[in-house]
């Protein structure tokens, strides 16, 4: 599944690639698009959204056995995080120009809908490979930032009970090493 996800990253990618000769007026407005804000993507389409959603799958898929590749799984859920951003800010808003610090107005609320929802299971893809790399404080703070993103859309549902079950995983797995570590540093106090 992994090779299939990395394939389609690929196709994916070659609506970005900027093509130095093209009669395609399509392309060549994407192109003048992606240079003025530094190769970022500030319009919402269905294949920004196809690009995040296979990223999140990949990473999904990096996370399960036998390929068990957390640092690949973390950096593809980190890309999509950062491909989101400019989305994020608030309904109707999106964010713009080469450092994000402009806003553009009058963009859609399901833009904002969609991509909170992206940014929810990006933080939850983030999570749990920083949990299997052993980056624990990180990861409850992933988890917290997949929750304030649903809660956002559904201030009145309750937490998801997989995210609140990793958040406690995170925590109990920090506290055991933090005893780990002041049981090894006490050790060294006694030599």
């Amino acid at each position: 599944a992994a090779q299939y996800y990395d394939k389609a990253l690929k196709y994916c990618a070659a609506g970005f690639m900027e093509y130095p000769q093209t009669t395609l007026d399509f392309v060549s407005s994407h192109q003048k698009l992606l240079a003025k804000s530094s190769g970022r993507i500030l319009r919402w389409s269905a294949l920004l959204k196809t690009f995040i959603s296979i990223r999140l799958n990949l990473s999904m898929t990096l996370l399960k056995e036998p390929l068990n590749d957390f640092i690949d799984a973390r950096e593809q859920a980190e890309l999509s995080l950062e491909e989101l951003k400019p989305f994020c800010k608030s309904k109707g808003v999106v964010l713009t120009g080469r450092k994000l610090k402009k806003i553009r107005e009058g963009e859609p609320e399901q833009t904002f809908i969609d991509a909170k929802k992206f940014q929810a299971k990006a933080y939850f893809r983030l999570g749990c490979a920083q949990i299997q790399l052993g980056d624990y404080s990180e990861a409850v703070q992933s988890f917290q930032e997949c929750l304030a993103a649903t809660r956002e859309l559904h201030p009145d549902e309750k937490p998801d009970n997989a995210v609140m079950r990793q958040i406690l995983e995170a925590t109990r797995l920090m506290r055991n090493q933090k005893k780990r570590r002041r049981k090894s540093s006490e050790g060294d106090k006694i030599i």
